[in-house]
């Protein structure tokens, strides 16, 4: 993956302008983005600590400068970037009825195969029930291994994590994502051993 060249501020803002107009909102975009932060740091993270939590904080190797106003301005932004990016992965989830039509499957059918571990269902932001659409395949049939796939990855990763993992390219599988690699029907073995070693 190739990193991106840091921006200014002004062609950031810039961008997000063309973003939110692409949405539908028609803002400027420093005002939305100074609403944003304002809603996202409305308690500080560094209000719980006495002086000597912070100064236990930072013998212990925690930057002063996070907990600084500043620090916690960042930390804030940063929240708010990721809660975007993850409400923008889970925006093409199904829903229950969505899925149940994509596969000519009954609700019941449906809550079969998520119980049984064959259909991935998770919370989406808003707390509704829906599935990840990378187990549908382009013909509209249930990925094979779903179960095996989902239990091989780490313990603590989340919905939006599997997805990042399945479809991002990993060297050990020639180059293609996982998802290319179990739809071409190569072997299962390789893609959970890489699958079961990612540091999500």
């Amino acid at each position: 993956m190739t990193a991106r060249t840091p921006e200014s501020n002004t062609e950031f803002l810039a961008r997000f302008g063309v973003s939110l107009r692409d949405h539908g909102i028609d803002a400027d975009a420093r005002t939305v983005l100074s609403a944003l932060i304002d809603a996202v740091t409305d308690r500080p993270c560094r209000a719980g600590l006495t002086g000597a939590e912070q100064e236990f904080a930072i013998a212990g190797g925690v930057p002063a400068e996070v907990l600084t106003p500043e620090g916690d301005r960042a930390a804030a932004i940063w929240q708010a970037a990721s809660t975007i990016w993850e409400a923008e992965r889970q925006a093409h989830w199904l829903t229950g009825p969505q899925i149940a039509e994509m596969l000519d499957l009954t609700a019941e059918e449906v809550h079969q195969l998520q119980v049984a571990g064959d259909l991935y269902g998770a919370p989406r932001l808003d707390g509704q029930l829906a599935y990840p659409r990378w187990q549908v395949t382009a013909n509209h049939r249930l990925l094979p291994a779903v179960r095996e796939i989902v239990t091989a990855l780490p313990a603590d990763h989340s919905a939006v994590d599997i997805e990042t993992a399945l479809t991002s390219p990993a060297e050990e599988l020639e180059g293609d994502t996982p998802l290319q690699w179990l739809e071409a029907g190569r072997p299962l073995e390789p893609l959970l051993r890489v699958l079961s070693e990612l540091d999500l």
